[in-house]
């Protein structure tokens, strides 16, 4: 009686479906220059079979693949919800694109944009293209504009897909995101740390549910923690609400403000008599590395895309296709960024906050 069971092979699978044991190692390894249909016949039959990859083989190719120069093996789509194009554009999501574009080129596989609202285009035309192209990975842009909640049906049999962020409610596939929870609980932590005790949250109520309201969940978990700061209930604007977003750190006395957009500092510094940080600390939930001006948390988002690559390639190599009965949420660190928008207080400084009428 035989201990360790027998592993299935790829002989094995050759021999239950018809083809040649080349023909099946190049479906298991999601040859696109493969007919579709055979693809999936083979996939079925190695399911069926019990069919695993052997451990220790793969981590003897991936060593080969890691000493070795990137060679091309095929295209994975960046697919975005939307007519307009976001490749060759600054737009709020471009260090997805750029660290996609870095990991896949590590890879080598090449990224290449597909829009699916563009005029004539359907979801079933989608797939029916992506297939036809034998494109089986896919990244899915953050949903556009404000708009959040969106679906996209679509036959995804055939696919292994990640999307980044919360705001595709349907399919949910596995995402990558930064850990917005942790990025303001880590926000919170360094001004206390610089002194600063009545601490208020000011971000977009659109984004906020973007980030599956992490931000104002994060905030409450760091006033909650035990510090000896202010507990102030957040302000959740529809924009640059200049009078209600002034009236409520006059009315807190605020001494530092968390903002999701660097512009919101600059506009909160224009106005006379909140001088920031003399008077006013002020840091965004979204800085850049190469910013010199803000301070706050740079969600590295470059770290987002390539993540992103690293998993979609996973699951193509694992044979995963279509939606996941257990969708995985990969979380990227920020990294605090102190720039000239923050300084050291006294305790004393925070007390009797004064700001003009």
């Amino acid at each position: 009686m035989d201990l360790i069971p027998r592993r299935i092979t790829i002989r094995d699978i050759a021999k239950k479906s018809g083809f040649h044991y080349s023909t099946v190692s190049l479906a298991l390894r999601g040859e696109p220059r493969l007919p579709a249909e055979t693809r999936k016949k083979i996939l079925r039959v190695a399911r069926e079979a019990g069919y695993s990859p052997d451990p220790m083989m793969k981590a003897l190719a991936f060593y080969r693949n890691a000493i070795r120069p990137p060679t091309y093996h095929s295209t994975l789509a960046w697919l975005v919800n939307d007519s307009k194009s976001v490749f060759h554009l600054r737009t709020s999501f471009s260090a997805y694109l750029e660290g996609a574009q870095q990991r896949a080129g590590e890879l080598g596989y090449k990224l290449e944009e597909f829009l699916l609202r563009k005029p004539g285009m359907t979801p079933a035309l989608m797939a029916q293209v992506l297939e036809n192209r034998g494109i089986a990975g896919i990244l899915i842009h953050p949903q556009p504009g404000a708009r959040m909640q969106m679906r996209i049906r679509m036959d995804w049999s055939s696919f292994a897909a990640v999307s980044f962020g919360y705001s595709l409610a349907f399919p949910s596939f596995h995402r990558v995101t930064n850990h917005h929870f942790r990025t303001v609980k880590l926000t919170v932590r360094k001004l206390y740390s610089f002194g600063y005790r009545r601490i208020g949250l000011c971000v977009h109520r659109i984004w906020n549910g973007r980030v599956d309201g992490a931000w104002v969940g994060g905030y409450f978990s760091e006033i909650a923690s035990g510090r000896k700061a202010c507990r102030i209930d957040p302000l959740l604007v529809e924009g640059w609400e200049k009078t209600r977003i002034l009236d409520w750190i006059r009315a807190n006395r605020l001494d530092a403000v968390i903002v999701d957009e660097t512009h919101f500092i600059d506009l909160i510094s224009e106005s006379p008599g909140f001088s920031v940080p003399q008077k006013l600390g002020a840091v965004s939930l979204g800085v850049t590395r190469d910013d010199t001006v803000h301070s706050g948390v740079d969600q590295n988002e470059i770290e987002i895309g390539r993540a992103a690559v690293d998993h979609l390639v996973q699951l193509l190599h694992s044979h995963r296709r279509g939606i996941p009965l257990i969708p995985q949420n990969i979380l990227i660190e920020g990294t605090w960024r102190e720039n000239r928008t923050t300084r050291r207080i006294n305790l004393s400084e925070s007390k009797g906050k004064k700001f003009p009428v």
